[in-house]
């Protein structure tokens, strides 16, 4: 006889056991191939297919210094329509049924306003501080709805990882983009189609990058609150763009943020889906944010081209995807943003 519940362990957060739920990069490299073979996939788009899945649906991690863990539920989510399409990548890679409603988060987080703060800092920072000793082997449901336990229960939802011993982030891009929306509802920004849909059905046409981005800057930018910049940095103006474009480009293109190379992390990237008019594709955009003082003190608010080190950055980052991906027609960009001020947009010869 027990009193309850209280007897449970949670044994994945035992090292022994880190691995248990979920597929590890080479269960899934043999479940790629084996899915490849029996389709009769193009086997030349293996390497492709995979960096897109483990940039969507990889990352959960059961300790700080455990193996990352595929999803198995949004992985089958994405073979499923890969599959049943042909090979035809998915309009969307994110089930919607992973997505926790947002008044649910708020009732989590003991208010709306400290839900906006969590929120907030990890659309901002991508990472945010937690407390080890709440992750517990021993599940205690009377601390899940305090304020302070917040990115715990997040944890044990499958929202949030471990990124270090102190604080916790995404652990893929799929949960990025459903906090990047959070942050749109519960700051109520207007995303209503007529605001960003003709920018987006233009972009179409013409490829015009920096009109997109002033679109962008307009409609979204500026309905931010002006304090809201006293905290926006790059990951900001990267993030927010990224969900947005998100939204109207999914059709068209796939959309990385923060891919790791050699000498770094790319901030935003675009490749054209296989079936559509912007096959082999490849956009790499390097974003840099500044304080209005910043800006004045290195010239940011007159250059007329980027500055050589962002362009160097950048252009390493396009010979690392070249290197394994020759078939890719690369172009590389810059975008500078100043406070809610001002952007500067440059195309890299």
């Amino acid at each position: 006889l027990t009193s309850g519940f209280n007897i449970a362990d949670i044994i994945t957060l035992k090292k022994r056991f880190t691995s248990m739920l979920g597929f590890t990069q080479a269960e899934v490299d043999k479940y790629l191939s084996a899915v490849f073979d029996a389709y009769g996939f193009d086997k030349a788009r293996l390497n492709e297919i995979r960096v897109i899945l483990k940039k969507y649906y990889n990352g959960y991690k059961f300790s700080p210094d455990a193996e990352p863990l595929y999803n198995s539920t949004i992985l089958t989510f994405f073979l499923k329509k890969f599959v049943m399409s042909r090979g035809k990548l998915p309009d969307d890679f994110i089930d919607a049924n992973i997505r926790t409603d947002i008044n649910w988060v708020k009732r989590l987080a003991g208010s709306s306003e400290n839900a906006r703060q969590m929120i907030d800092t990890l659309v901002y920072e991508r990472r945010i501080e937690y407390d080890s000793q709440m992750v517990k082997s021993k599940f205690n449901l009377s601390q899940f709805f305090e304020p302070e336990s917040f990115p715990v229960s997040l944890f044990y939802l499958g929202m949030l990882t471990f990124f270090d011993n102190f604080t916790m982030t995404f652990p893929n891009q799929t949960l990025e983009t459903i906090f990047a929306s959070y942050y749109n509802e519960i700051n109520q920004l207007n995303m209503s189609a007529d605001k960003y849909a003709p920018a987006f059905e233009q972009f179409i046409k013409d490829l015009d990058l920096e009109r997109l981005f002033a679109n962008y800057w307009k409609e979204y930018v500026g309905q931010v609150p002006a304090q809201a910049f006293d905290k926006a940095n790059e990951n900001f103006f990267r993030t927010t763009f990224y969900e947005l474009c998100n939204r109207y480009l999914s059709h068209y293109f796939v959309l990385n943020i923060e891919s790791n190379y050699p000498t770094g992390r790319s901030d935003l990237e675009f490749l054209g889906k296989h079936h559509t008019q912007f096959k082999n594709l490849k956009w790499v955009i390097e974003f840099k944010h500044f304080s209005r003082e910043q800006a004045k003190k290195e010239g940011i608010y007159d250059l007329t081209a980027p500055r050589p080190r962002e362009v160097q950055q950048v252009q390493s980052y396009a010979d690392a995807i070249a290197a394994d991906f020759p078939d890719y027609n690369i172009t590389c960009f810059v975008i500078y943003t100043i406070s809610h001020d001002a952007y500067k947009v440059f195309k890299i010869p």
